[in-house]
């Protein structure tokens, strides 16, 4: 069953941030998995050096170092947004923080955050995979706050295994957050549309797969490193991507026409599947997936910043965005800035 959120409007986005980690060009990035000798490696397994981009678009990536984690990049995100919006920590009235990858399992990441802030109001977690980006926007703006802050971190690289160089040479580190305003004035801008939902999908999911508290037995077993997704399961969310794309533009002909498509993209080339199925030209399309790798559910977030700033993203313009992931999470909206 597919959760349909009511219009939420008079919210404009009023700030937006990133945070970055220490950035690694592919030559770069197989230098520190691979050692001097990588390109001996690459040779072996009949690779090229530009394989990141060939096959996913992937240029270049960012990956914390200690002590940086998902909650420092968090914090460094939140700010840049509020100072973005003129705004500081004590006026905001509803903080979201989404993430796969806290850096403690049972204190509350959005409450460590709000503390550094500032924030005096409700502060509240979200999980769902790299859809946690999406859900953690449409809940900002169905509940109703004045001045929500909204931020999705993502640390993978602290999860990689030593053994799988592809998911490695995909995923980055990162963080972005938006500033949410609520008030009359802002008329038509806000949220015009919001599905969220859960599909089944076969095989193994992309996951860490140790379960908590840890064993030793697990630990042992390599079972809390990033494990890929089977081929069946890679082959379910491609076409869920695209059914859900399609839904959300036959719903975007009553709303008016889409001036940027934010997915939350894996590769490229997934990416453009879904902007035709959304019906949107290709220069219509804004990911961060070339300049930063897949940065989870932070990836939406971090793309319209630099959408923002690059003046492609403008007040009053209906952007679409779809984020399929998290074993399976889901989440489509319209909304007009």
């Amino acid at each position: 069953m597919t959760l349909r959120l009511a219009p939420a409007l008079g919210i404009a986005v009023a700030g937006s941030g990133v945070a970055r980690a220490k950035a690694y060009s592919n030559e770069d990035a197989w230098r520190v998995r691979l050692g001097e000798r990588w390109r001996d490696e690459l040779a072996q397994r009949e690779w090229s050096a530009d394989r990141p981009r060939e096959a996913w678009g992937v240029e270049s990536r960012e990956w914390i170092e200690p002590p940086a984690d998902a909650a420092s990049l968090a914090e460094a995100a939140a700010r840049a947004a509020l100072a973005d919006a003129g705004r500081d920590g004590a006026s905001v009235d509803l903080l979201v923080v989404a993430t796969s990858t806290p850096p403690r399992i049972t204190s509350s990441l959005a409450g460590r955050v709000g503390a550094a802030l500032g924030v005096r109001g409700a502060c509240i977690d979200v999980r769902a995979g790299g859809a946690g980006g999406l859900f953690a926007w449409t809940t900002a703006a169905a509940l109703g706050a004045r001045r929500a802050l909204v931020v999705a971190a993502e640390t993978p690289s602290a999860y990689f295994a030593e053994d799988d160089l592809s998911t490695s040479m995909l995923f980055g580190d990162g963080a972005g957050a938006l500033v949410l305003e609520r008030d009359a004035s802002h008329g038509e801008r806000g949220l015009v549309l919001g599905w969220m939902g859960r599909e089944d999908a076969p095989g193994e999911s992309f996951t860490v797969p140790g379960g908590l508290p840890p064993t030793r037995a697990a630990l042992e077993e390599g079972r809390y490193r990033l494990r890929r997704g089977s081929a069946d399961y890679e082959s379910a969310l491609g076409r869920l991507r695209l059914e859900i794309a399609a839904r959300l533009g036959d719903a975007a002909l009553a709303a008016g026409e889409v001036a940027l498509f934010l997915p939350y993209a894996v590769t490229s080339r997934s990416a453009r599947d879904e902007a035709g199925a959304l019906g949107v030209a290709p220069d219509r399309l804004a990911t961060s997936l070339a300049r930063h790798g897949c940065m989870g559910c932070a990836s939406v977030l971090v793309a319209l910043h630099e959408a923002r700033a690059a003046g492609r993203a403008r007040a009053g313009d209906l952007v679409a965005t779809t984020a399929v992931a998290g074993g399976v999470s889901w989440a489509a909206l319209l909304g007009r800035l």
